[in-house]
Order: C-alpha cells, then sequence, then structure tokens
C-alpha cells in the first residue's frame, strides 16, 4: 500500500505539538529566555536541529513498508516468469512511495540532457532516500 499525503500531515501535527509543548515547557521551567518571542524562537531553534529530523527518519522508516511491498513484486515478476521493464518499476516505486515525481526544474535539479523544464522528474524517496550508513554501522 502507498504511503499517503496523511502521514506527512500527521508528522507536520506531531511538529507542531511538540514546539507547543516545548515552548510551555521552557516557560514552566523560567529558563533563561524571558520574553515569549525568546521562548518561540527557542523552541524554534530546539525544533530545527534535533526534532524535526527525526521524525523525518521515522516517517521514512514507517515508509519501509513500501520498500518490502516492493520487493515482493519484483521477486513475484521473477517467480511469474515475467519480466519488468524500466516503467514498470517506475510506476510501482511511485505507487509504493520509493519515489516522489515533481516538474523538472533545472535550478533545482541540476542540468540535464534527458528533460525540458516542467517535465516528470523522479527522485528516490521514503527509506531509499535516507543517507547510508558507513559500513560497519548498524540501526540499534
Amino acid at each position: 500500500m502507498a504511503p499517503d499525503k496523511s502521514l506527512a500531515a500527521e508528522i507536520k501535527a506531531v511538529s507542531e505539538r511538540e514546539r507547543a509543548r516545548l515552548v510551555e515547557w521552557l516557560a514552566y521551567h523560567s529558563t533563561p529566555t524571558g520574553s515569549t518571542i525568546d521562548r518561540e524562537m527557542t523552541a524554534d531553534a530546539l525544533m530545527a536541529d534535533f526534532i524535526a529530523p527525526r521524525l523525518a527518519e521515522i516517517a521514512a522508516l514507517q515508509s519501509r513498508d513500501g520498500l518490502i511491498a516492493f520487493a515482493r513484486w519484483a521477486i513475484e515478476c521473477a517467480f511469474d516468469g515475467q519480466d519488468a521493464d524500466g516503467a514498470d518499476i517506475q510506476a510501482v516505486a511511485l505507487h509504493h512511495g520509493l519515489l516522489s515525481k515533481s516538474p523538472y526544474d533545472p535550478e533545482k535539479h541540476g542540468p540535464t540532457f534527458e528533460a525540458e523544464p516542467g517535465d516528470d522528474w523522479y527522485m528516490l524517496a521514503g527509506p531509499l532516500a535516507l543517507p547510508l550508513q558507513p559500513e560497519g554501522e548498524r540501526n540499534a
């Protein structure tokens, strides 16, 4: 099943709730930041530096179900003696949230001879967009 927009909305809602909780915590604990604006700026900095990146990682890891579904599809193609061409692979990967599609913008995506501005542009998404861990490191 493809990850839907509700996961992104849920992550955004969690982020907003956590930011509000940080502002309250900073006010309650009488941190050196004196004004509400200072507390909000501190909360924003904490969100940007620590919480938001972790939430993004969690969302990507939760979408690993799409990776599993994609792998099963590919293996079933082999078991059934079917060939999967590039268009099939791209469509199924997009369906399972392993690719994202946006209009090609040379300023954003860099120069290419393969696309004109506005053409569909595909990029890795979900768990495939996570950086690879250095050799020898494992998830706990």
